[in-house]
């Protein structure tokens, strides 16, 4: 059955425990199925600030399990679905951090992205901003980072430069 658990190991010698050992693990199927909102950003933003509640997503398998395995790509990208020139972007990678993260190099997207690598299924997004001014409507996107059916054209993006993929990870094990 999907889920985390915990193995624990103890040596006894009578009723004297002599030694414990703990060990997580998590159960889930090999790739990630849908992304869940799990906290909705904030739409009382001030122009130039960072959203006032940063979204929250959960990474989910087919089962609405998080997924919890480590070797599975734990990133998850946001964009704005707006597209053309005149609309807006996301951007704030990390603190203080202005630069758009667009022109994807194996992902082919319009517009810029940012990302944010799941932790026990749930990827928090610290610093999305959206550039220019009062817009209505605006919808921001998040996708994992193997959104293909072959998952030889998916990638997992790398914490620090979401343009680039994660050089620690095999990408194609998703």
């Amino acid at each position: 059955v999907p889920g985390r658990y915990a193995l624990v190991f103890r040596a006894r010698s009578g009723s004297q425990i002599l030694s414990s050992a703990r060990y997580t693990f998590g159960v889930t199927p090999i790739l990630p199925a849908k992304i869940v909102m799990a906290v909705e950003p904030g739409n009382s933003t001030t122009f130039g600030n960072r959203m006032a509640v940063q979204p929250q997503v959960a990474l989910l398998d087919r089962f609405d399990n998080p997924v919890v395995n480590e070797w599975i790509c734990p990133a998850v990208t946001a964009s704005v679905a707006q597209s053309g020139a005149a609309a807006p972007q996301v951007f704030g990678q990390k603190a203080n951090d202005t630069m758009t993260y667009c022109q994807i190099e194996t992902f082919h997207t319009s517009g810029c992205i940012i990302s944010a690598h799941a932790i026990d299924g749930f990827a928090t997004f610290s610093h999305l901003q959206i550039s220019g001014g009062a817009v209505d409507g605006l919808q921001i996107q998040f996708t994992h980072g193997c959104c293909a059916d072959d998952p030889a054209d998916c990638y997992c993006a790398s914490p620090d430069d979401p343009r680039r993929v994660d050089t620690g990870r095999e990408t194609g094990r998703f």
